[in-house]
């Protein structure tokens, strides 16, 4: 066992196995996992100087968040993530909305693939470094063209569904079904009105205020992120009428029936979206 000279940068120790058949290296980083800090949060809400690649419009978005446990989490995480934790716990979201005014930053729309529906899983993590981003489970999409891009550039776990929603005297009811599978997720809720205030250092803060995303390429074995821009949310309180955790279970994670904990409707923002770029 020796310390690893490859990386001058890096603290490591190399272990070397030797077997009959074969000599296998195995690099393992001691570099210590930095917690994100309130600056670091913050500086990523500042517009990259770099050109976006898409702009997009959000709108009619719910957030919903459950606790959960931080060790069930980091074991569904890929290498040089780990679970971002609000005091000592940790969320699982589902987020419904509206994609609307899709495009490439450099075209004009394209008629019948601007405006679709994207349901998305996700939790919060960090990398070594203290970078806080979003990592996605699943990305549920009704448009083709947005679920092959998506997974062809970004390596994020886009799915085609059936999807539809509407909205009646401000109620909105919100339907998903994954191609291939039976169960079928519904959302009915309905902005309150009241708003959430979501300083730094808020639990909303911490939940919502996310502008970079991490997604593995399984391939290189490589991490990678991408950052977005899109003024602050303004949040208030959700009413949930039907609400179910099917979504999660397509992901592994069961809920038992348990509600959301928390539940916000955001006004809509119009984002930026950036190339993807080596995290590591």
């Amino acid at each position: 066992m020796e310390l690893d000279p490859r990386d001058e940068g890096r603290a490591g120790i190399k272990v070397q196995i030797e077997t009959v058949q074969a000599v296998s290296e195995i690099i393992v980083d001691t570099t210590p996992v930095l917690t994100p800090t309130i600056e670091a949060r913050q500086m990523l809400q500042k517009e990259p100087d770099s050109t976006p690649v898409m702009y997009q419009t959000w709108n009619n978005l719910l957030f919903m968040h459950w606790e959960w446990d931080p060790e069930e989490i980091q074991k569904t995480l890929p290498p040089g993530l780990f679970v971002d934790r609000f005091g000592e716990k940790a969320y699982l979201g589902v987020t419904p909305f509206y994609m609307k005014d899709v495009r490439a930053s450099f075209l004009p729309e394209i008629p019948g693939t601007a405006n679709f529906l994207e349901l998305n899983v996700r939790t919060y993590v960090h990398d070594r470094r203290g970078t806080p981003g979003v990592w996605f489970y699943s990305l549920d999409c009704n448009q083709g063209l947005a679920v092959w891009m998506a997974k062809l550039f970004y390596s994020l776990p886009y799915h085609s569904a059936t999807m539809d929603a509407c909205e009646q005297a401000g109620l909105y009811e919100y339907r998903c079904q994954r191609l291939g599978q039976e169960s079928k997720a519904e959302f009915h809720y309905k902005n309150e009105g009241k708003g959430v205030a979501s300083p730094p250092g808020s639990l909303p803060y911490f939940l919502a205020e996310r502008y970079l995303l991490y997604t593995y390429a399984q391939k290189q074995r490589k991490l990678y992120r991408a950052r977005i821009h899109h003024s602050p949310w303004d949040l208030h309180r959700a009413q949930l009428g039907q609400c179910d955790d099917s979504m999660l279970k397509l992901n592994g994670f069961d809920a038992r029936l348990r509600p959301p904990e928390h539940s916000w409707f955001a006004s809509p923002v119009r984002v930026k979206i950036y190339a993807l770029e080596d995290a590591g």
